[in-house]
């Protein structure tokens, strides 16, 4: 999917960066001046740092972590 014109289609790209891993693709997601505020509070300006924080967590507290689909998501297409 390269580019998201729904809702449903945003969040599947979100869910396939999140399911690989993969910092540069989620990051990628946001725009250049995006806040990202994670559940610590803490605010992240930027994509790069979204990005690097969530290489992070990719590599280390969520590693191999997924993102389970719910009926709720069928809804939302």
């Amino acid at each position: 999917m390269s580019e998201a014109t729904t809702p449903a289609q945003v969040l599947a790209l979100f869910r396939e960066a999140w399911d690989a891993g993969d910092a540069s693709a989620y990051g990628k997601l946001f725009t250049e001046d995006a806040t990202y505020v994670i559940f610590t509070g803490h605010a992240l300006l930027g994509r790069e740092q979204i990005q690097n924080n969530h290489h992070e967590v990719f590599t280390k507290w969520q590693k191999g972590k997924t993102h389970r689909r719910t009926d709720a998501d069928n809804d939302a297409r």
